[in-house]
């Protein structure tokens, strides 16, 4: 994160210095930078870019008085004078000045960060690493040790022998060219120097071989520029395929527009930055629009123009960029929400990367999981080795929250410094907080941890119990637990709910109409349907697999309704029931079943029984909670698991029920369904305070009305206010088939 609003030096040289400075962190080109406005946490762009990046740790640049020499000579000479006039009046003896200024530039100039509610808000929406409940969040300059918890490239004993440095006129040129293939800054150049790497300066001094580098055509000869030194021994991978998402043209000239290109160069690998100062370039604009020509067609990918800070100049650019070329491009404005991978690039271990391997359980906990060790570069010192591993499941990924890390990890030494929850599952900082010992080895070190997967309801638990609060399901949440297990699963039932056969058949035992089919009894006040009422139901539709599939899942039961010589209650009993004798189960009188008791006819008839849970759950509107989760989120690609009517009673308070708890991957939602749209005096401000605590990504909110009561919309507006949580009201859910 970057100051924008130093007195004096422009944000594109902030930007362009702080680029620079991190080059020698190892994977610094896979980091993205952020302004450090006062209003950033307001700022929607930073939170999706902040969110898809899923960074360990958050840094501030914090330059040394030594690097504002070079990139801000003026307020570098003005604060040295006043040093000088400072130390002037002291009596600091022969030479003292001289070495007072001396440990002054070396000195940091300035260290702004965060204000604590930002943090926490990092915090809470992010979960970087961090310390008991602060964020933890460190700052780096270009001469000074490189941040935990990333590893110096420069204490390798793999580096580059040779580095060139490439430099170009003016401070927009600069930026893309340092974004581009990084820089090597004066104060920086000596360290490299000795740790046995050359530094070649290269003025561009045409404006073609600028412009050529920064459009990132000729990839191939960026081994030996800055970014080479952080980048050794790694490689872009990502989960999806690139295609389907537009590679994207950002313009505008604010500081989140540049950091809105700088992160899809890196999430996408292209992307390009028209600030209007370059508008005018014609060179730039050739190699721009041969770039637009080639580059994207190649890989299948449209051409979109956006901006974080004007529709405006967005869509005016678009008009005009088609025809850069001589050639008509296809080129359209879009909103920048819009090109965002959904799945982004990021660094890795060049072929170490992805490792399947099959995960026994024992008690719910995994064997001792194998740590990968760097394979491509390490370090003399093996304590300077720092690295990050991720696990990942298969179909199952954590909620990201502050407090899960070290919930699923055992068998080392567990702190949220060093373990945090990701978007993907549980990343911890290698070797994993261990004392290593003088010249030990990084095999004999490095922990070997044991994952715990934990359902949602125990991560919900997690969270809760530390806090005083008890949860659990509710009787309506069993009913909904029992109906998906009875039909095989959440999408199962779902299928179901909306299958017009199967529907029309759990409907009619629910009818409340004299006309419907099947008998009501008095002894339960069930409804009962023989073979020949289904024939009437389903009509066309195969009845036999209709019933033998609800059958073989439990969702019907097959018995016969007997009537009692002594009581005369009628009343259903199962098949294993029932078998020379019955005991009526109002006199308890055992009886032997005839002809009088299956009320006169040659044989006795089957009849069919819904189960118990099907009838509760549809009796207690579980169904539109259900399936308005099951809307909302079947188109995503993430892992899903779902927590219907659990019951939450906080410390010293009385049990409150809530609707829904669903993840979508990573992201936490919990929220409401209500068939009249209106909610008690009170609930959505409890549903609000929940979201906080559990730091959950959403609240979703749903009715089975056509439209929200104009009321109910002003209270959830007045209760729901800025990005957290985001709020999705979502009406008229068809809860039938």
């Amino acid at each position: 994160m970057v100051l924008t609003n130093v007195e004096g030096v422009p944000w594109m040289t902030m930007f362009d210095a702080a680029l620079a400075a991190h080059a020698r962190f190892w994977g610094a080109s896979g980091n993205l930078i952020f302004p450090l406005t006062a209003d950033f946490e307001d700022q929607e762009v930073f939170w999706a870019l902040a969110d898809r990046l899923d960074a360990d740790a958050f840094v501030t640049y914090a330059p040394t008085r030594a690097e504002m020499r070079e990139f801000a000579p003026a307020v570098y000479e003005a604060a040295m004078s006043s040093l000088r006039e400072q130390a002037s009046k002291l009596d600091v003896g022969p030479g003292g000045v001289e070495d007072f200024l001396e440990r002054e530039e070396r000195d940091i100039a300035f260290n702004v960060q965060p204000s604590p509610d930002q943090l926490n808000l990092l915090n809470s929406r992010l979960a970087p690493f961090h310390h008991e409940e602060e964020a933890y969040l460190d700052h780096f300059n270009a001469t000074q040790e490189v941040a935990w918890p990333f590893t110096d490239a420069l204490k390798f004993v793999q580096r580059p022998g040779a580095i060139r440095n490439p430099a170009a006129p003016g401070a927009v040129r600069q930026l893309l060219l340092t974004a581009t293939v990084g820089r090597v800054p004066l104060a920086l150049a000596p360290v490299l120097a000795e740790r046995g790497i050359d530094v070649i300066d290269e003025p561009l001094a045409h404006g073609y071989e600028w412009a050529r580098i920064v459009v990132d055509r000729a990839q191939g000869e960026q081994l030996t520029y800055p970014w080479a030194i952080g980048d050794q021994g790694l490689a872009h991978y990502r989960s999806a395929s690139r295609r389907g998402t537009a590679a994207a043209v950002v313009v505008g000239d604010s500081p989140w527009d540049f950091a809105l290109f700088y992160a899809l160069k890196r999430m996408s690998g292209s992307a390009w930055w028209l600030p209007s100062w370059l508008r005018r370039d014609q060179t730039y604009l050739f190699e721009l629009g041969s770039a637009l020509e080639v580059e994207p067609r190649r890989e299948g990918r449209e051409v979109a123009v956006v901006s974080a800070s004007s529709d405006k100049i967005r869509d005016q650019v678009a008009g005009s960029i088609r025809e850069l070329t001589g050639r008509r491009l296809r080129v359209t404005a879009a909103d920048w929400r819009d090109v965002l991978p959904e799945e982004p690039l990021r660094l890795y271990e060049r072929d170490n990367e992805g490792r399947t391997e099959l995960v026994q359980l024992v008690d719910g906990e995994s064997i001792d999981l194998r740590t990968p060790l760097p394979r491509r570069v390490g370090t003399e010192n093996p304590i300077e080795m720092l690295w990050l591993t991720e696990i990942r499941g298969h179909d199952w990924t954590p909620i990201r929250h502050r407090s899960l890390g070290t919930t699923f990890l055992g068998g080392m030494f567990l702190s949220s410094d060093v373990v945090r929850t990701t978007r993907d599952g549980v990343g911890y900082s290698s070797p994993g907080g261990s004392l290593i010992r003088a010249g030990a080895s990084l095999e004999s070190v490095v922990a070997r941890p044991t994952l715990r997967p934990l359902t949602l309801l125990e991560q919900v638990r997690a969270i809760l119990e530390p806090r005083g609060w008890t949860c659990g399901p509710s009787d309506k949440g069993i009913y909904a637990n029992e109906s998906m297990r009875l039909f095989g699963g959440f999408d199962a039932l779902s299928d179901a709910l909306r299958n017009p056969g199967i529907r029309s058949v759990i409907d009619a035992y629910r009818s409340e109409d004299e006309n419907a089919p099947g008998p009501r009894l008095t002894s339960d006040s069930r409804r009962y349907l023989l073979w020949t009422h289904f024939e009437q139901l389903l009509g066309d539709k195969p009845t036999a697999t209709i019933i033998d599939q609800l059958l073989a899942q439990g969702v019907l039961r097959r018995g016969l309704v007997l009537k009692c010589r002594r009581c005369r209650q009628a009343a259903w009993y199962s098949v294993g029931g029932v078998g020379d004798t019955f005991e009526c189960g109002r006199c308890h009188l055992e009886q032997a079943p005839d002809r009088q008791s299956w009320f006169g006819t040659d044989e006795p008839v089957w009849s069919y029984r819904l189960a118990e849970v099907i009838y509760q759950f549809l009796e207690h509107d579980g169904e539109l909670a259900v399936l308005a989760v099951h809307d909302e989120f079947e188109p995503s690609t993430r892992p899903l698991a779902h927590g219907f009517e659990l019951e939450l009673t906080p410390p010293q308070g009385k049990g409150v029920e809530v609707d829904i708890f669903s993840a979508d991957g990573y992201r936490l939602w919990i929220g409401e369904a209500k068939t009249n749209g209106r909610f008690e005096s009170g609930r959505l401000t409890f549903i609000a305070d929940l979201a906080s605590l559990l730091d959950a990504y959403g609240v979703l909110l749903t009715t089975s009305k056509r439209r929200w009561p104009p009321a109910t919309l002003k209270e959830a507006t007045s209760v729901f206010t800025g990005f957290w949580p985001r709020l999705r009201m979502v009406e008229g859910v068809q809860t039938r088939a």
